[in-house]
């Protein structure tokens, strides 16, 4: 058989620049948007432990002592990226019965085509979304597949999420409540607070009620304006779909699918959200993004995608419709999420 039978088309870039999907909270907030590119399905971690920067003390001008710049800390790791692929088919059978919407006409092979990638990329989007809730609330990555099946951040680093009180009484002070661990977190962040962009509160169904409900956050949200709708930290446009408002300094958001993000309705996660690191640092979270696993000429290429689309022909002309990508959510900093836990009211 002829090479030419098996040319390709490869869609990865046409997709590079497609906005994601709507209500996809983590990925819309940026709170994983580190986006580190690995040559190789493995990846070489050296975990920096930030100083916070000191200040200078006065010397003797004509002595010979000098002072001196915080070090930091680091440890190396190895890790292996986890791969996800997908595939279908655009067959004879496809443009048999398939009419376009509101038309009497059929549909072309492109458009089935174009319709199956798209329904590839969304699976791909809302399984991103997944991994970057389950290393933010339980500091875990499916790895299976590779030479550690389960990467547990806490395990890794020796760090844990902090834990507090959200409190609901009449005479309590739940936006207290929030500031102290804000204030807690920063202290623990070091060199880090320089990158520091805003705080996001992800609240179970019942936590977010009992703070927005709060005698004292109603009297807030009645006489102060601004407090709901958008900021630079959660465009609104693209979160229809979700509750939430700002409480001083902390974006307050509901996150109802309790299965799917991992948020029980009696807790809230105080997340800080980083932004504009230095390129040869990483921030606290973010992902890993590795090559092409399965078609050796994209491969070779060097071309590393968060997401590759590919389309191959059969000896019949049958389309083979191929996605796949790498990716590991990392969560070096579990201890600057902290999980507050409504305390019932007795």
């Amino acid at each position: 058989m002829a090479i030419k039978s098996f040319d390709y088309v490869d869609y990865s870039k046409v997709f590079r620049t497609q906005v994601p999907q709507s209500n996809l909270l983590l990925t819309h907030l940026n709170v994983f948007a580190d986006r580190q590119i690995a040559d190789s399905h493995k990846v070489s971690v050296d975990r920096i432990q930030e100083s916070a920067i000191g200040v200078d003390a006065p010397l003797m001008r004509f002595s010979s002592e000098w002072g001196t710049i915080e070090k930091p800390t680091a440890g190396s790791y190895l890790y292996e990226l986890p791969w996800a692929g997908v595939t279908d088919r655009v067959t004879s059978a496809d443009i048999k019965g398939f009419r376009r919407a509101g038309s009497t006409l059929e549909q072309s092979l492109d458009e089935i085509e174009a319709n199956k990638f798209l329904q590839m990329r969304a699976k791909f989007e809302r399984s991103r979304e997944y991994a970057y809730w389950q290393a933010l609330i339980f500091n875990k990555v499916d790895a299976f597949g590779t030479q550690q099946p389960e990467i547990n951040w806490s395990v890794e680093f020796s760090l844990n999420q902090q834990t507090a009180d959200l409190h609901q009484g009449v005479s309590d002070d739940p936006m207290r409540d929030i500031d102290d661990q804000v204030s807690a977190t920063k202290a623990l962040m070091g060199g880090l607070t320089q990158y520091l962009r805003g705080w996001v509160l992800l609240c179970g169904s019942d936590a977010y009620r009992a703070v927005r409900y709060h005698p004292q956050i109603r009297e807030l949200l009645v006489y102060s304006n601004g407090l709901v709708g958008s900021d630079v930290l959660f465009p609104s446009d693209v979160l229809p779909g979700l509750s939430s408002f700002m409480l001083g300094s902390v974006r307050l958001i509901e996150c109802s699918d309790s299965a799917f993000t991992g948020v029980k309705s009696d807790q809230a996660f105080l997340v800080p959200v980083f932004g504009n690191a230095p390129v040869e640092q990483s921030l606290p979270m973010g992902r890993f993004i590795g090559p092409c696993a399965r078609h050796l000429e994209i491969s070779a290429s060097g071309d590393v995608e968060d997401w590759y689309a590919f389309r191959s022909y059969d000896e019949l002309r049958n389309r083979n419709l191929y996605s796949e990508y790498s990716l590991l959510a990392y969560n070096f900093r579990p201890d600057l999420i902290t999980r507050m836990t409504l305390v019932l009211v007795e």
